[in-house]
């Protein structure tokens, strides 16, 4: 019986093996560990956030508003999908409540802060410098030669190229750029408006006609030496953007990162690489082709100093001759210029403009006093300086209303603060970041009597309390940091508008659904179609 009783045994018993022993062990501490990994980012990006708001959301003109990760950001892109305006939200709460300082919201395990009163823009502004940084990492996608130029530099070097480049704007330059921008309105409004009523989809037309100024601004009128080279140069500019603007919305790039990219397992990356590849190779072969023409320019004269540069990369070759190493700029520093530049001008410029054509075509009695003036001062004059411009009260105060309603720049470029700093009594903690709704400031009734409406005349009266501040309206940034560009984006507004409306009533082919999108600026989304008819 005992045998029979063993032999069941050695048949039944559990294999028992050192897996079976320390296998729920290693569960249980993977779990373990699993789960205080969900408690660490759970308390990071939701619990501390949401802490740190507390200490701000009870100070005077405080909105709090919290959304995990992204915070109020996520609310402008959702208004942008649904509403078609992706800062209707900024527009809704600064008219409900005028008194609103500033809005904090989360930013991953930090806080962001955006600015709306005049008082803590200034004060922002002003310690931008010593206690705030960039963060390049939001603009990684960006061609990399752009992240050499102006918008990207720190530093010494952010100061040298803002020095030159802010002393080389300056009025002797715009007068005698002025008959090249005369040129291309003329030759564009010829080329696109040929019968008698022309119907047209303005945001492509006016981007084309900002990408021909920043060609010229740099190459000349003469900086290609064909066509075809200047049309391979612009639809390259033009495309290297728009699937920039793809890839910076995709959500591979949220979760992958910035540089995924680069693996080129999308069409749409491949594309971005191969257009970035020809930028590269157009920008470089036409600085060693500019330095040849400077280098001819110079032995053909006694002195080289006789030989005054007419193109804008002719002036950065140029400044590559002074004592002073950190001011001078190799070619991925120049590139980095261009890109910077023709970015610019393709959007930031070409946004304004196209919010001009449609603030001229929705209130055809600014259009009726704008022509007017454009037949007194512009049209007597055969050629047209910086000082005629400047006389004309009337489209200066147009486009200042302009830019309030619909500013490119509708946020600053954020700062991300470096060490503890206050704005009057907010306090930030490093690694917080900060911003300036530009937009949201002209929306304030407190600021802007009627602030919905289109009102040039406002800017002449100067009765608002917001024409008078100086905080309240920086659509070009104010301070150190203020566009270098600034007067250049107008001239060659005022220049474009000034040619249309002598020969142009400028309509809508129907009442158009317009689509305010961002980007890199704020702009009027394709297609918005208008109607050009001979005056």
């Amino acid at each position: 019986m005992g045998k029979i009783a063993k032999w069941l045994w050695r048949l039944v018993r559990p294999r028992i093996s050192i897996w079976m022993i320390i296998s729920p062990l290693i569960y249980f501490m993977a779990g373990t560990a699993l789960f205080l990994v969900f408690l660490t980012l759970s308390f990071k990006l939701f619990v501390r956030p949401y802490l740190l708001m507390h200490k701000l959301k009870n100070l005077p003109g405080a909105r709090a508003i919290f959304t995990p990760l992204i915070g109020v950001f996520w609310h402008f892109k959702r208004d942008e999908k649904a509403h078609d305006d992706f800062h209707l939200m900024s527009k809704k709460l600064i008219q409900e409540n005028p008194n609103m300082r500033f809005i904090v919201s989360p930013y991953k395990d930090k806080l962001q802060v955006l600015l709306y009163e005049p008082s803590l823009v200034k004060e922002f502004l002003t310690k931008e410098a010593s206690f705030t940084s960039k963060d390049p990492r939001k603009f990684k996608i960006f061609h990399k030669s752009a992240q050499k130029g102006l918008t990207f530099a720190v530093g010494d070097k952010w100061v040298n190229q803002r020095q030159f480049i802010s002393e080389t704007f300056n009025n002797e330059f715009l007068t005698g750029f002025i008959p090249t921008v005369q040129n291309t309105a003329k030759e564009w409004i010829g080329h696109n408006f040929k019968d008698d009523t022309n119907t047209a989809d303005a945001v492509k037309k006016i981007r084309w006609f900002a990408a021909k100024i920043g060609a010229k601004l740099f190459f000349g009128e003469k900086g290609f030496s064909s066509r075809d080279e200047f049309k391979d140069f612009m639809k390259a500019g033009l495309e290297t953007h728009a699937s920039w603007t793809q890839i910076k919305t995709s959500i591979w790039r949220f979760i992958f990162g910035s540089k995924f990219y680069k693996l080129g397992l999308r069409s749409i990356d491949r594309q971005f690489n191969r257009q970035s590849k020809l930028l590269d190779r157009i920008y470089g072969e036409k600085i060693e082709e500019f330095k040849k023409k400077l280098e001819e320019k110079e032995q053909a004269t006694e002195e080289s100093s006789s030989s005054s540069p007419n193109t804008l990369l002719e002036m950065f070759l140029a400044q590559n001759k002074s004592d002073n190493p950190a001011k001078q700029m190799d070619n991925a520093d120049i590139i980095g210029q261009i890109s910077t530049f023709f970015s610019a001008e393709t959007n930031a410029t070409a946004a304004f403009l196209t919010s001009a054509l449609y603030f001229l075509a929705k209130h055809k009695d600014v259009q009726h006093r704008l022509r007017k003036e454009v037949a007194e001062k512009y049209g007597k004059n055969k050629s047209v300086d910086f000082e005629t411009l400047n006389d004309m009260e009337y489209l200066d105060s147009f486009l200042k209303e302009t830019l309030r309603l619909q500013p490119p720049t509708s946020l600053l470029y954020q700062r991300k603060v470096k060490e503890s700093m206050s704005l009057v009594d907010i306090k930030l903690k490093k690694g917080d970041r900060v911003n300036v709704d530009v937009l949201g400031m002209g929306y304030n009734p407190n600021l802007f009597s009627d602030p919905t409406e289109f009102q040039p005349d406002r800017w002449i009266v100067k009765k608002d309390p917001g024409v008078n501040e100086q905080f309240a309206h920086i659509p070009f940034s104010e301070g150190s940091h203020q566009c270098p560009g600034k007067q250049f984006a107008l001239t060659q507004s005022k220049v474009l508008i000034c040619e249309l409306l002598q020969k142009f009533n400028v309509g809508f082919e129907k009442s158009p659904n317009v689509r305010l999108g961002f980007d890199f600026v704020y702009h009027i989304q394709s297609p918005l179609k208008m109607t050009f008819a001979k005056v």
